[in-house]
């Protein structure tokens, strides 16, 4: 069936209005007239702007970027494309295109976002170019609401006051720092004073109360739980995330960026059939899509995602924070701080044994009884503060939007980002007498490590029918039988009365506690550690992955000052840089086709895999079962070869991955990462208090950054806009000077550059003197650059008989278009004998196109070269040494092992035939010092879908 034929079971454009201009009409008969002339008119103009409808509500021109707000990656890729499918135009596609097709329920045509540079490009909604496009981290782009006052810092006096305020919030500044602050501003450090009108810290923090109006603020909250015949109160502080809910959904600049209805999303190629879904944001995931069916069509769907986890504030004391994110925004905005971002909710109460009160860690305990009331108080505790959300996300509740439209919202937990601990904690089914402690499904803790997994899943009915069965009971034996039967205990969890959460479908994959501290950090790094203790090869390790080559995003070891087997506690960022770099430094220092090493293979190529932030379909459905074999595989022969035994909680989640993806969407928004730098925060702000009903003083500190954060976005934002403006009637300055004829340069089109310059202007023969001195390698460079660029640029034969003049660099930038999510990007790559006291010259992969298919090879720069020419045109140069295979071959030839040699021969390229970074490790106990590994599992993802052919684009 032809593509567009595909596009055409959405609505349709209206027969009343022009497929072209969108100009309406009050009859057929005009519009049929209209568009012909308009047809013949607009030739050149293929594509239109279909009209957005949100489900039965006004129909609305799609938002623009919000103003000062550009999203970079719409400098880094071809801006999205709209393309009509009406059967009225008969438009050629773009060779390849994403194919995005909108729940029934928006009532919306699909949308094709083009990425074929060559077709024509026009805009398309805010709301599917945030997720197809994101802009920068950090940013909460659009994110800022419209303030009461014409001042834009009110109820700030003027912005002195506004930014003096900031910075002692955030620094968190106490009250005597503060008022000695103001002190020197009015008497030495102001010449003619302050336009500071503080007088002193309670005439700042009367302010930020007053400011503080603009967020949600904490209110108390109580919760009574039975405990050995007597009534325990629990009183905390929360935010109400209805009223949050309210605000967000009721922002003018975040509802441009609102992602109302979930969507499915598709890489097509014009010339094929087989389209690849793609599955990234959890609105592209099927548990969004298959909750909106059961909805209303003029109901929408306000999915939540919630983090907790325990923060260690100090040596004693510990406090448990509660994220709430809106996972109808995208991530970019979500996971940022200020307006749009996570919203501290509350600090979950620390439950200690009413009967025990000795015992400063309850976890110490060993107690059931308190183990089954802690989880009552946790589980009261969380309904309470989403007491409010319960009739809304029955029957809905109706909301006042920022677009100026109506619509009936359904709040509902989709994921919940917490660690193995507080799964157990937040689902209230852990314990050493159940006998099916997993989170998804009822597989018995005799088969965790079956990577195969035929256990019925564990589902709301299901657990709420066995809790009933278990209250039934006379007898407590026959009562305990049937809740560890069911792996659940004697407690109702709050979310089974909520209409579509489900607490046990919320968990993902948490590839940083479950992969990088849990497998690799707490299982097999202790094993290997033993192995090399016991092989006497821990030296030898230590000094292999000293001299594995430097990667920007890995921690590098050293083995005289930060040696890797000295690691024995660690964050999941160390381990997983471990765990990456491993493999080439350990393989010739362990048996012949050692367990180890190919268990490391495949668990690293199943932790890059599912941890991309955008996957396709043959990933799903082809590599990762396949990878999954493979590393079960591997799992049976390590168990065998050490005596490990992976019948755990962390081995068993790979069990359910693919369905987690498929059902939530990209790892990242699941994982428990993003929520982890708020500890950062946590343990400042405890700093910052006087250690005295510490819990106050932290929400009403966290109350000021959330204002003062909703404030400065609109400060930004005015100041942008200014600048706009002034930049709409800039200045008239004189024309620039005409250069000499004969002098005028002349630069052949690149997209990658060069940078960081060294030294000055020399000629080529007096260059190749200098670095002669430094390597035999370039012995005789002048001859043949000279040769290369003769036959690289024919057209300017005549230039090159005449004297080159050189200049040299020391880092090149290489742009690059992702095959993991379709984004662009860039490597800076050194090319320095002296950078931070070594020498470094990086790797990168070379284009090497033969026809329609690009084979990758690596090579390593050796010199930057920038020539000009006589007559002023300028050439860059890239001077390398090139890389062959090698026939030699490692004890162990594990997955992705790819072995080369260096040829000690220089070689021309030009800086656009450099595709990424490689990283060319040395093969350590090889005979030749030339062999290299090319590792593309030290980078990150992206280079690892290229090397495999599986990116979206393969």
């Amino acid at each position: 069936m032809p593509r567009l034929a595909r596009a055409q079971h959405a609505t349709s454009t209206p027969s009343t209005t022009c497929p072209c201009c969108g100009k309406s009409f009050k009859t057929s008969q005009g519009r049929a007239s209209h568009e012909a002339s308009c047809l013949g008119h607009s030739s050149t103009m293929q594509m239109v702007q279909p009209s957005v409808s949100q489900g039965n509500h006004s129909t609305l021109a799609p938002p623009a970027v919000p103003s000062g707000v550009t999203p970079p990656a719409l400098e880094q890729v071809p801006s999205p494309t709209v393309v009509p499918t009406g059967p009225a135009h008969s438009v050629d596609l773009p060779s390849e295109f994403v194919l995005v097709k909108f729940h029934p329920h928006s009532r919306r045509d699909p949308i094709i976002v083009s990425l074929d540079p060559e077709y024509p490009q026009l805009s398309v909604p805010c709301d599917v170019l945030a997720t197809l496009v994101p802009t920068s981290q950090g940013d909460s782009a659009g994110s800022v609401s419209s303030q009461p006052s014409a001042n834009l810092c009110a109820p700030f006096r003027s912005r002195a006051d506004f930014e003096f305020a900031e910075e002692m919030t955030n620094l968190l500044a106490p009250r005597a720092h503060v008022n000695r602050m103001l002190e020197l501003m009015r008497t030495s450090w102001g010449k003619d004073g302050s336009n500071i009108s503080f007088r002193h810290y309670d005439d700042m923090a009367s302010t930020l109360d007053a400011a503080s109006l603009f967020v949600t603020g904490f209110e108390e909250g109580s919760v009574t739980v039975p405990y050995n015949g007597q009534n325990i109160t629990t009183s905390f502080l929360f935010r109400n995330p209805w009223r949050w809910i309210e605000r967000m959904v009721g922002d003018p600049e975040l509802s441009k960026t609102h992602i109302w209805h979930s969507a499915k999303k598709f890489y097509c190629r014009r010339d094929s059939e087989n389209d690849q879904q793609l599955i990234d944001e959890p609105a592209t995931a099927q548990r969004w899509w298959s909750i909106e069916d059961t909805l209303p069509e003029d109901h929408v769907l306000l999915p939540l995602h919630i983090w907790l986890d325990k923060a260690k504030v100090s040596n004693k004391v510990r406090m448990y924070p509660i994220i709430l994110r809106a996972l109808w925004q995208p991530s970019h905005i979500r996971n940022a701080s200020g307006n749009g971002g996570g919203l501290l909710l509350a600090y979950m109460p620390i439950v200690c044994d009413p009967l025990r009160p000795e015992l400063d860690l309850p976890e110490s305990t060993d107690s059931d009884d308190f183990a089954l009331y802690k989880r009552h108080v946790y589980n009261e505790v969380l309904g309470c503060i989403f007491s409010d959300c319960h009739i809304p996300s029955l029957i809905g509740r109706l909301l006042q939007c920022g677009d100026q439209s109506a619509r009936i919202g359904h709040p509902e937990v989709l994921i919940a980002a917490v660690d193995g601990e507080k799964q157990a904690t937040f689902s209230a089914f852990e314990g050493r007498q159940l006998f099916n402690p997993f989170p998804k499904c009822l597989a018995h803790k005799q088969h965790l490590s079956r990577l195969v997994c035929t256990a019925p899943q564990r589902t709301v009915a299901g657990m709420r029918n066995a809790v009933e069965q278990a209250a039934a009971q006379s007898l407590v034996t026959e009562r305990n039988s049937i809740l560890r039967n069911n792996g659940v205990h004697a407690v109702e969890h709050f979310l089974w009365t909520f209409r579509n959460s489900d607490p046990y479908a919320a968990f993902g994959n948490d590839t940083l506690h479950s992969d990088d501290l849990g497998l690799f950090g707490h299982h097999i790094w202790p094993v290997l550690k033993g192995v090399f203790e016991k092989s006497g090869v821990t030296t030898a390790v230590n000094r292999n992955m000293s001299n594995f080559p430097i990667v920007p995003e890995l921690e590098h070891f050293w083995a005289d000052r930060k040696p890797v087997c000295g690691v024995d506690f660690s964050d999941g960022e160390t381990y997983y840089s471990i765990e990456k770099c491993i493999i080439p430094c350990i393989v010739q220092e362990l048996p012949r086709n050692a367990p180890l090493v190919h268990w490391l293979a495949f668990h690293l190529a199943y932790r890059i895999v599912i941890g991309l932030k955008c996957s396709t379909q043959k990933q799903r459905d082809e590599f990762l079962p396949w990878i999954l074999g493979k590393y079960e595989h591997w799992s049976k022969r390590v168990s065998s070869t050490h005596d490990k035994n992976f019948n755990f909680f962390k081995q068993h989640n790979k069990a359910h991955a693919i369905e987690g993806l498929v059902s939530l969407g990209a790892t990242q928004h699941s994982s428990t990462r993003p929520g982890e730098g708020f500890h950062i925060e946590v343990k400042a702000t405890y700093r910052a208090t006087n250690k005295k009903d510490v819990e106050k003083q932290m929400t009403h500190r966290d109350t000021w950054a959330e204002a003062i954060a909703f404030m400065r976005t609109a400060v930004d934002r005015s100041d942008a806009k200014l600048k706009r403006d002034r930049s709409d009637h800039p200045p008239t300055l004189p024309a620039a000077p005409t250069p000499a004829k004969g002098h005028t340069e002349q630069r052949p089109a690149c997209s990658n550059k060069f940078g960081s310059s060294f030294g000055h202007w020399i000629d080529l023969n007096l260059y190749e003197v200098q670095a002669s001195l430094l390597s035999s390698l370039f012995f005789g460079i002048a001859a043949s650059l000279r040769g290369w660029l003769i036959q690289t640029y024919p057209q300017w034969q005549e230039a090159f008989s005449w004297s080159i003049q050189v200049k040299t660099y020391r880092a090149v930038y290489v742009n690059f278009e992702s095959v993991e999510d379709l984004l662009s990007g860039q490597d800076i790559l050194r090319c320095n004998k002296n950078w931070n006291g070594r020498p470094r010259f990086d790797c990168a992969l070379l284009d090497d196109r033969k026809g329609l298919k690009t084979t990758y090879r690596p090579i390593r720069l050796c010199a930057l070269l920038e020539c000009k020419l006589r007559g002023g045109a300028i050439v860059q140069v890239v001077a390398a040494t090139r890389f062959v295979p090698s026939a030699w071959r490692p004890n162990t030839v594990w997955h992705g092992c790819r072995v080369f040699d260096e040829r000690e021969e220089l070689m021309f390229f030009l800086p656009d035939q450099l595709i990424r970074r490689a990283v060319m490790c040395p093969a350590f106990g090889a005979p030749n010092k030339l062999t290299h590994y090319l590792h593309d599992t030290a980078g990150d993802g992206e280079l690892y879908l290229r090397m495999h052919n599986i990116g979206i684009t393969s």
